[in-house]
């Protein structure tokens, strides 16, 4: 891995405070081979000490292609860790328009795709770490592809699930837009199901030009067709099946609003930004938060900038961690006018009323510059996209540390089940073997994937196979009499990169388990043994 370190202004600044809050510190970010206008800075995500930055215009091979930016904060600061670009053989445009990471998988949006000419319809890319550097695993798409669609220009991920916003997908008949959704088995993804607006009459309202999801719940923005407000549909899943629950609006929403631009979600809280709203003067903009009861979710505060003017267009981006909030405002009033700016909103726990905490803007900021295009959180860290389109430079992103002690607990590991956890008979076949982890943490538990594997006999380096983060291949096989004993090593992390790790054993056992000729007992073998012997099952 090699860092690119005259891509990163180390020198730590203070950044601009509009109240008496602490000011975090502030680094600014730039490529490693800056040009100008690469919208550097379009898109952004954070996962731990991971940044990815999206410049969707950079040139690389042909105009306006884009390339992905993945940095790393060390000890010493932010390096670049690698950069990404499209090898597919198709003309892609706007690569690095969305990105989305978790833990060490990295999705990115290219939502726009062209084969001989001809369009195909947008496309997304999933990446893997290992071992500090980033492979493509494999390239989405949708399942009719046509010119158009957009896919991959909106992207959400929760763990093993990504949702792909289409907004100008075509699904029966009408360019209604979609979003696709994604799931990984191993190393392979495939595709679980389309969702759209369920409307009566059909909305051509840009469904998917924004999307997230956590868990089991996806949300999906519609930003209207210019005669609407627009709209957030919220989706939950059931097994595999998903279903639309609510579709929601703005308690002021008016024609042209963009309500469902941009959309932020936890497990109990939603921000959808309206950067068009004109309540309070044409497009100052707004943003609207919700609250989840069982069931359902409500509107519970408007949020704007009450020192704003028309056309700030406040929520043109948004993103929540926890108790932190950060709408930016791309054409807001700092030191020169029209630089943009990001306000960052705290609330005293759950449920809480969101409250202004201070405002984000770079002292070297110009007219039109677009700070706060796009924005991010993630526990005491935030960055901020810059495109400085206008004034002919690549564009930047700040990331702004706030105070806090760093989290340096450890996710604790409760239990590790191998699921079966014996293999036999010892016939020489790989057998599929799933793990199962329940882990808690302070903070969250961000990923949980198998690191090692060992054996208690000399064994062929092909006799096991790791498929995917908790997913493995182990051979039914004995080279000695006795058992032979797979360890699996599995490892956790939270948020702030801290790891605990924990084994399972899994037993290809000399004779076979059950001493009544039986199928091999496992975990959930003998538990069903027991009920048996109680007479709570009869087979």
């Amino acid at each position: 891995m090699k860092a690119h370190l005259p891509g990163i202004l180390l020198g730590l600044l203070l950044a601009a405070s509009s109240n008496a809050a602490t000011p975090p510190v502030e680094t600014k970010i730039v490529a490693s081979d800056p040009a100008r206008q690469d919208y550097f800075g379009d898109s952004v995500a954070l996962d731990g000490d991971t940044l990815v930055v999206g410049a969707s215009l950079k040139d690389v091979g042909h105009s306006d292609a884009g390339a992905v930016y993945v940095y790393l904060r060390t000890p010493t600061g932010w390096v670049e860790q690698q950069k990404l670009v499209s090898t597919d053989p198709s003309e892609g445009y706007l690569f690095g328009s969305a990105v989305a990471i978790s833990g060490d998988t990295l999705v990115v949006g290219c939502p726009f795709t062209y084969l001989n000419g001809v369009g195909i319809g947008g496309a997304a890319y999933v990446y893997t770490r290992s071992a500090g550097n980033w492979t493509l695993q494999q390239r989405l798409a949708g399942a009719s592809a046509y010119d158009g669609d957009a896919f991959g220009y909106a992207i959400g991920m929760s763990s093993g699930t990504v949702v792909v916003g289409a907004y100008g997908d075509i699904q029966n008949g009408l360019p209604t837009g979609a979003a696709y959704v994604f799931v990984r088995q191993g190393s392979v993804w495939s595709l679980q199901q389309t969702l759209g607006p369920n409307d009566d009459p059909p909305v051509m309202g840009a469904f998917g030009s924004a999307a997230a999801i956590v868990g089991n719940t996806a949300v999906i923005g519609a930003l209207g067709d210019g005669l609407s407000p627009g709209s957030a549909y919220v989706f939950t899943r059931s097994g595999t099946v998903w279903q639309q629950v609510q579709k929601l609006g703005a308690s002021d929403g008016t024609f042209d609003d963009g309500f469902g631009l941009t959309i932020g979600l936890t497990s109990d809280t939603l921000v959808v930004g309206a950067p068009r709203n004109s309540t309070s003067g044409i497009e100052r903009g707004a943003a609207y938060v919700f609250g989840h009861a069982p069931g359902y979710w409500t509107e519970l505060q408007r949020l704007e900038d009450t020192g704003g003017e028309e056309m700030d267009q406040f929520g043109h981006s948004v993103a929540i961690s926890g108790d932190k909030l950060v709408v930016g405002s791309v054409a807001a009033n700092t030191a020169a006018a029209d630089t943009g700016a990001a306000d960052v909103y705290v609330r005293a726990g759950a449920g809480g009323t969101w409250s202004i905490d201070q405002r984000l803007a770079p002292a070297d900021l110009l007219t039109h510059d677009v700070f706060g295009h796009s924005v991010t959180v993630n526990t005491n860290l935030v960055a901020v996209g810059v495109l400085q389109y206008f004034n002919f430079n690549p564009g930047a992103v700040y990331v702004y540390q706030f105070e806090g002690a760093r989290d340096t607990e450890p996710p604790v590991i409760k239990s590790v089940i191998a699921t079966p956890d014996f293999l036999f008979p010892a016939n020489h076949k790989l057998v599929p073997v799933t793990i199962g982890v329940t882990a808690s943490d302070n903070v969250g538990v961000t990923s949980c994937r198998i690191i090692s594997v060992t054996c208690n006999e000399t064994a062929d380096p092909t006799d096991w196979k790791v498929t995917g983060d908790l997913c493995l291949n182990l051979r039914a096989e004995r080279n000695s009499d006795q058992d032979r004993v797979y360890t699996v090593t599995v490892e956790c992390l939270d948020a702030a990169l801290n790891a605990s790790s924990a084994t399972v054993c899994v037993t290809v056992p000399k004779h076979r388990p059950d001493s009544n000729g039986g199928t091999p007992l496992g975990v959930n073998g003998r538990a069903r043994a027991i009920l048996k012997a109680l007479g709570r099952i009869v087979k």
